[in-house]
């Protein structure tokens, strides 16, 4: 398996430098080929590896099906915790926001193997709460922490929770979001920024900023899409959580 393992390592640095894009990439492109040829190298010795990079390939290109597709065929093999963890990304990095929720709050759990992989983009799409919860239990079992300010972690639950803001609501609420970069061919490819600002009397609310590779007046037809997105979708507006694009640095 030392190839193989070789491989994956090779292959997932050119996937990540194609989802640094931004955008969806072209199956066509010699790139993609090399890609889906060296995927189907690696699952030919390797089954899991192989069929959970095909996975992250074929998010590359947008396609959802091909993704459960490939996350299903990964199922009872072996080293199910790297098919979680690529599963989980690429559902986010698709926009589907509540589905990746609904995934890390049955797969995350501290007792299931799964926290320390998947815990970190979900805090990041939406899954404030569940995170706060399943880091709790993960301390009071001395488990390796993921790296990330927990108060304000805590800081942003307390404020959402106050005024009844779950995590489903909030990711059904991003969700809006994922489907304008959908339409858009565009991919959730960084992380997203977190603000809370609680002052009682005077302002108390979270933002997610999504970052996008796009120019500043590209942006703002984006947000203003958006707006009609949850316009469209019935989604609930309300001062204590706001969703937005940015523009990425470049």
């Amino acid at each position: 398996m030392a190839v193989a393992k070789l491989k994956s390592s090779e292959i997932v640095d050119k996937l990540n430098k194609v989802l640094d894009q931004g955008k969806y990439a072209d199956p066509s492109t010699f790139a993609m080929r090399s890609i889906l040829r060296d995927c189907e190298q690696v699952r030919a010795v390797d089954a899991a590896k192989g069929w959970s990079l095909l996975g992250c390939y074929y998010a590359l290109l947008g396609d959802a099906d091909q993704v459960d597709r490939c996350f299903r065929a990964s199922q009872g093999l072996q080293d199910l915790t790297m098919a979680c963890g690529n599963y989980h990304t690429n559902v986010t990095n698709l926009g589907f926001f509540f589905r990746a929720h609904e995934f890390y709050k049955a797969r995350g759990n501290p007792e299931g193997g799964n926290f320390s992989t998947l815990s970190m983009i979900a805090f990041l799409s939406g899954s404030f709460e569940t995170f706060v919860s399943y880091y709790d239990r993960a301390a009071a079992m001395n488990m390796e922490l993921p790296v990330y300010p927990i108060e304000k972690a805590r800081q942003v639950v307390a404020v959402l929770s106050a005024a009844g803001w779950t995590d489903e609501k909030v990711t059904k609420h991003l969700d809006a979001a994922g489907l304008v970069l959908r339409r858009h061919r565009m991919l959730f490819s960084e992380d997203a920024q977190i603000d809370v600002v609680d002052e009682p009397g005077v302002f108390q609310g979270v933002t997610c900023a999504l970052p996008v590779k796009l120019d500043a007046e590209e942006v703002f037809e984006l947000n203003m899409e958006l707006a009609a997105t949850e316009e469209e979708l019935g989604v609930e507006k309300s001062p204590v959580f706001d969703v937005m694009f940015l523009p990425y640095d470049l």
